[in-house]
Formats: structure tokens, sequence, C-alpha cells
């Protein structure tokens, strides 16, 4: 652990204990019982991250077919939340276990998800298609090769790109497990871009299934950063085919990951293969007015999926209980015989509920997550019913995000199961749930800020183009 609160931190709990004006809180005690793991670890564990991936596109919409049939076979998570809105604060939390509020690197005194992993005995194996996975921000310690894959050459007309990360990453990871003869242990860590801005999926598949929509708005990060800022004004039917653009993205995504997984199963049986797909966040696509994420925490951002499949170890099952990210980072230390995280995250194993005792995570979980790209930081709590969110910012922008009709409230209470939409702000009506919420969140922050800080990072012209392509802009 590295030392104590960094500043931005530090004045995110004093700005939140000013505006809310209570102290300190104690979290949901997680689940004690160690927790139960398979007796033989796989040959192979493919975690596979598709990048910006809303939950509510899978499951007989269409647009994973090839997924959907993959989550029949395994675990299905339906209350599954990211703790965090972009891909650099989840990418650390997830690697690290632990919070961090500031925009930056891992810190080198962090040990890492695959450090834990190699030192079991695997091979840990790593491609990327988003800079904000890479060596540039620390999370290559422990792999054995980190590599990474950009969706997009440098110099490429925007007018005529095509994003084909995804068949890219499934070429070079096979060519990696080719590589090693002998068949050793290997971790396998992808993170595809699909369906992540730029939109720009094969033109025959976007032209078959969008072609109809009467509107010639691109999918391109530049469109869309007007968009958020107002510079651009979409109709109505630029909002259809943005959406429909994003989920051909992801159609295509799905259909190359049903080759890849061919390829690896005619390398290693599918019995022999613990595959984990899940995302970092979601995406808004004008259901609060805006686009693209990293500014609010609406459920749309944080709701994403997580199925979990091993033939003949794991039940194919559909776990209703709330996970989290750092759930997900404590799993996979369990399964190499890892202790828990020394974060203390609040994260557990669900691997009693994958093999077959789903009441072990019957005890309410408070979730948290944060957005450190806003001046002022942006925090929120969950329980199974309410949401609070405390959304300060000290730069004057509205509280939750970009967008037509976004208040400038400090704080957010929403009731999930009455209004799933979170379109109601029940701050000050005096249910019991604001008092408690509120408790936890200032009690979490404080607790996190005692944590280690983000590291500086200096990133060198051609990891900023790629960045600047795919919408980033810090």
């Amino acid at each position: 652990m590295t030392g104590g609160a960094s500043p931005a931190r530090t004045l995110l709990v004093a700005v939140m204990a000013a505006v809310v004006g209570c102290g300190g809180g104690k979290p949901t005690a997680p689940v004690a019982d160690p927790p139960a793991v398979p007796r033989d670890p796989p040959r192979l564990v493919v975690f596979y991250v598709f990048d910006a991936l809303r939950a509510d596109h899978l499951g007989g919409r269409g647009w994973t077919p090839f997924l959907d049939r993959v989550a029949a076979e395994g675990a299905v998570f339906t209350d599954h939340t990211s703790t965090a809105v972009s891909t650099m604060t989840w990418a650390k939390t997830m690697f690290s276990g632990r919070f961090f509020f500031e925009k930056g690197g891992l810190p080198d005194t962090e040990e890492t998800l695959a450090e834990v992993i190699r030192a079991a005995g695997y091979r840990a194996l790593g491609l990327s298609g988003n800079g904000h996975v890479s060596a540039k921000y620390g999370l290559d310690r422990g792999f054995d090769v980190l590599e990474m894959v950009w969706p997009l050459a440098r110099g490429a007309d925007p007018d005529t790109y095509v994003n084909r990360n995804a068949a890219d990453l499934h070429r070079r990871a096979l060519e990696l497990i080719d590589e090693d003869p002998s068949n050793h242990p290997t971790f396998l860590y992808i993170h595809s871009i699909h369906p992540h801005t730029p939109y720009a999926p094969p033109h025959e598949l976007a032209d078959a299934l969008c072609g109809g929509i009467p509107s010639s708005i691109d999918g391109m990060s530049p469109t869309l950063l007007a968009i958020r800022d107002g510079d651009i004004v979409p109709s109505a039917d630029d909002r259809r085919r943005l959406a429909c653009l994003y989920a051909v993205g992801l159609r295509y995504a799905d259909a190359e990951l049903g080759r890849f997984l061919a390829g690896l199963e005619a390398r290693v049986a599918a019995e022999d293969t613990l595959l984990i797909v899940t995302s970092d966040h979601g995406e808004e696509l004008f259901d609060h007015g805006g686009v693209l994420h990293g500014h609010t925490l609406y459920d749309e951002l944080l709701r994403v999926p997580l199925v979990i499949r091993w033939p003949g170890t794991i039940t194919p099952s559909v776990v209703d209980a709330a996970v989290d990210t750092v759930d997900l980072h404590e799993t996979l230390r369990a399964l190499v015989g890892a202790p828990p995280s020394a974060a203390g995250a609040g994260g557990r194993s669900l691997w009693p509920a994958l093999l077959g005792d789903p009441a072990t995570l019957g005890v309410e979980k408070l979730r948290f997550a944060v957005v450190p790209t806003l001046p002022g930081g942006m925090t929120m709590v969950r329980s199974d019913r309410h949401k609070l969110v405390f959304a300060p910012r000290t730069d004057g922008g509205p509280g939750m995000g970009l967008g037509p009709g976004r208040s400038h409230d400090p704080e957010y209470l929403f009731d999930l199961w009455e209004d799933p939409g979170e379109t109601t702000n029940l701050i000050g009506l005096g249910l019991p749930e604001e008092a408690r919420l509120r408790a936890a969140l200032i009690g979490w922050a404080e607790r996190t800020a005692a944590g280690g800080s983000a590291a500086p990072v200096e990133l060198d012209r051609e990891t900023r183009e790629h960045l600047e392509a795919l919408g980033y802009v810090d």
C-alpha cells in the first residue's frame, strides 16, 4: 500500500462532507467464510473484455447470437456493475483490486493480477486494443507479453476507416498460443475495442443492417464528441443510426469471437478452458441526453455483462446476486490459490456461486463506483434498490455530465425498482436510504483516499494519436 491521500481525493472527501453535512459510515460486511474453489485449475483462462458494452445488448436482442449461446453454457450474472465508467480507472481496479480516484497509471507498489497468476505457474499473455490498458499505465507488470493491437492505423482516412480490431486481436492471440509448444497453463487477457467508438463496423454489414435509416451521420469520434459538446444536434434518425452502428460493431465482434473460440478449441479442449466475458463499462446512447461514457454514473454506463463458462465444472445458471469488478478480481485470485487482495476493497470470490451455491452471495453488497476524470470527482453507492450519486463539479459543470437538461445538483438518489430509467431525484425527501447510503459513501471515500495514488503518465506521440482517435482527449 502506498502513502497518504492525494490532494484530489482529499478534496473529494472534504467537499462531500461539506455538501452532505455528515460523517463516516461502515460498508456491509463481506462474506466471512473462505471461498470454495475448483479442485484443479484450468489449463487455459481466457479473460475477454468487450470495451464499452452495455449489458442490455445481450440476451435475445439479435446482436450477440454467439455470445448468447456461450452464456447458455455457463453462468450469467444479471446484476453485474463496473466500478468505473472509464477504461483507465476500471483496469487499475481490475488488475489491483483497489479503487483509484485519479487519472494516471497503476503505481509500481501495487501487486497486479497478472503477477499473482504468473506466480501460480501460468504464462500470462495480454493483447489490448485500448491504449489505456498498456505498459504506459503500468498494467504490463506480471505479463510475459502485453501487446498493443491498435484499431486505427496512423494516417488512416476516417472516411474509409473500418474497425477490424477483433479479427486482428484474435489472429495474434492464436499465434501466441502456438508459440508455446510445451503447452504451459496460460492466462490470456484480450481487450477488444469493440463496440467502443469509433462506431465503424465493416461497410457491408453496416449497409445491410443500418442502410434503411435515413441518416448519413458517421460514428467516428469527432462526430460523437461534437454531439457531446453540443456542436452537432442530431435528429431522431441520426440517433437511430448511431445506435445501430454501435450495435453492428458488436455484431461483427461477436461473430469474430465465435471464430476465435473455435480456433482455441482446436488447440485446447473446452473442458480445460475457463472463459470469462465482460466489459469495462457501458455506453450512453442518448438515454439521458448524452453520448459516450466517462461523465455520468447512470446504469447504461455501469451495468455490464458477465458470462463465465467452464464446461464440466460450472453448471449453467443465472445468478441474480449483486456483483462487481472487485468480486471478479477476487475470483481470479481464488482460482489460483492466492489469498484475498490486501487492498481491502470489499471484493468476494464468486466460486461458491459458480460451483452451485448461489446462497453465498445472498448478503447485501453495497457497490461503489467512481468517475475520476471530472473536476471534483464523482462517486456512487448502490444497494439492491437504491443508488446515491455524489456529483460535485468544482468547475461549475452539470453534476451528472453533459447533454440537454442535465442538472447541477450535487447529489442524486434514485429508486431503481420504481424508476429504472433514473429520471426522478429523491434527494431531500427524507427517505431512510438517503442517510444510510450517504454515510456509507463518505466512509468508503475516506478509506479509499487512504490508499495509493495514481502514477503520472507521459504519452508518446503514437499512443496519444491513437487515444484521440478513440475519442479520448486527455
